[in-house]
């Protein structure tokens, strides 16, 4: 009985820390996680500039990024999204067009959605996304003749 009594006695006196230090890390995880949530609310209220975000740009790349006019596309299957490795440094604006070649082949026009400095989320214009079998494709800054 007395040996009975010695368990029970060890099992809570092991019970009892663990149960607090468990508190404890509850408590502090919840501090952290109101942390990200400011964070993330401060991220979201304050929207992306992108006339700030090309200066910014213009300060760090040299005059050969900022003329080039031919870059890739690469096509994320995971998340449907198509991203091109030009933006806003060399010219592209909401609307703009990138001729999209396979090898030396026009197979498509893409369509820029979001433009950040150097990269943009485009859309493709004929095909669809089925289509393409690859994962990278060559995109250009077409120059077009003013009408």
């Amino acid at each position: 009985m007395v040996a009975a009594f010695l368990c029970i006695v060890v099992t809570f006196y092991f019970l009892v820390p663990s149960g607090q230090a468990d508190k404890k890390k509850l408590a502090l995880m919840n501090v952290q996680i109101a942390k990200l949530q400011k964070q993330l609310s401060y991220a979201v209220s304050e929207p992306m500039k992108l006339d700030g975000l090309v200066k910014k740009a213009q300060g760090v790349y040299g005059p050969a990024e900022k003329a080039r006019k031919e870059g890739a596309l690469w096509l994320d299957r995971r998340s449907n999204n198509f991203i091109v490795t030009l933006g806003a440094l060399q010219g592209l604006r909401r609307g703009s067009e990138l001729s999209i070649y396979d090898g030396s082949y026009k197979i498509d026009t893409a369509s820029v959605e979001t433009p950040f400095d150097i990269i943009s989320y485009v859309r493709l214009v004929k095909n669809s996304p089925d289509s393409f079998t690859g994962n990278y494709y060559r995109a250009v800054i077409e120059d077009h003749p003013a009408k």
